[in-house]
């Protein structure tokens, strides 16, 4: 008997782990009802939960996506000096990612988010493929994404009068 795949489950259970690590370790050293019975400004208490949650996913979703797009300009031949740019701009967005996280397990949450919204749409990306606009004397890469068939095709046309022009 085959267990049924139900739409969504994935998303439900990684949605619900981090509703449970939100709960159960607010931002800093204090608990939920103690934050919203603060009296600070509400503007300082969202700056407070953006440090602990935003940042820590903006940096890590920053990460992937930076690498992911230095391991797909290096496979369409992008010079030296723009790979290592983007290298860093990657690895420094990694340490720093990691850095939030001494905050304590607060940060987990906002972190792992940022990671898995990075990695799911890098999965979505087929190729980038370089475009005719320039920056700062490189070609701007373009995204062809897994749902554009026609450009695939064309992509998959190219590579194989490649294939048979150089004999592979």
């Amino acid at each position: 008997m085959q267990a049924k795949h139900v739409p969504g489950t994935g998303y439900a259970l990684g949605a619900g782990m981090l509703l449970l690590l939100v709960a159960f370790y607010p931002p800093g050293p204090f608990t939920w009802s103690r934050f919203l019975e603060d009296q600070a400004p509400v503007h300082q208490k969202l700056g407070h939960l953006a440090e602990f949650y935003l940042l820590p996913a903006v940096l890590s979703f920053g990460s992937i996506v930076l690498l992911q797009i230095q391991m797909r300009m290096s496979m369409l031949g992008a010079r030296g000096g723009a790979l290592f740019a983007v290298c860093v701009l990657g690895s420094v967005a990694m340490v720093t990612a990691w850095r939030t996280l001494v905050h304590g397990l607060a940060s987990v949450p906002g972190y792992s988010c940022g990671l898995a919204l990075a990695y799911t749409l890098m999965s979505r990306v087929y190729a980038l493929r370089p475009s005719h606009r320039m920056f700062l004397g490189q070609r701007w890469p373009v995204v062809v994404w897994r749902s554009d068939t026609e450009q695939i095709r064309e992509i998959q046309k190219r590579m194989a009068a490649q294939a048979t022009h150089t004999g592979l």
